[in-house]
C-alpha cells in the first residue's frame, strides 16, 4: 500500500538514521532499500529529518498490536507545498487488525490527515494506526481486500 509519511531523526542508535511516527505506529525504512541511481550514476536522495516521503508499506510487524512497527520502502521525496489535508467527507474509512485504512476520494493527490483527525479517531475507535492509502494492496497479515 502506498502513503505519505513525514521522517524524523532517529535519537536512539541503530541502522535507521530517521524514522516516523506518520502513522501512529514507528515506520522504519527497510534495511533492504537502496536509492535510486541518477541518469549521472550518482545516488539518488535518500530521507532526511523534516523530508516528506511517498512509500510502500512492505510490512507490520506485531500486527494487530500496539507494539511494533511499519517496514518502509521510499519511493519519492514529496514536496510539502504539494501536501494536502484531508477533513471528513473526503474519504472512506475501514478498519482492518486494529488499522484504520483511510481511503481518499481522489488517490492521485498528495494526502496526510491532520494530528487532530488521529487523536479523535484513537479516542473513539479501537485501532493502534491509521493509514492513508494513496493505492495498492494491502501488506501482509492484512489480507481483506481493499
Amino acid at each position: 500500500m502506498l502513503t505519505i509519511v513525514k521522517f524524523f531523526k532517529n535519537e536512539l542508535p541503530g541502522d535507521n538514521s530517521v524514522i516516523s511516527r506518520t502513522l501512529l505506529k514507528v515506520g522504519l525504512v527497510d534495511k533492504a532499500w537502496q536509492p535510486k541511481p541518477l541518469v549521472d550514476g550518482t545516488i539518488g536522495p535518500i530521507p532526511q529529518p523534516g523530508e516528506f516521503w511517498r512509500v510502500r508499506i512492505l510490512k507490520e510487524t506485531c500486527v494487530g498490536m500496539v507494539r511494533g512497527c511499519f517496514i518502509v520502502h521510499p519511493l519519492e521525496k514529496i514536496d510539502e507545498d504539494s501536501i494536502v489535508h484531508l477533513v471528513p467527507g473526503m474519504y472512506s474509512e475501514r478498519t482492518t487488525k486494529g488499522v484504520l485504512v483511510i481511503t481518499p476520494r481522489d488517490p492521485q493527490v498528495h494526502w496526510i490527515l491532520p494530528l487532530a483527525h488521529k487523536k479523535y479517531a484513537v479516542s473513539t475507535k479501537n485501532i493502534h494506526a491509521i493509514v492513508v492509502s494513496l493505492g495498492g494492496a494491502l501488506w501482509p497479515g492484512h489480507t481483506e481486500p481493499i
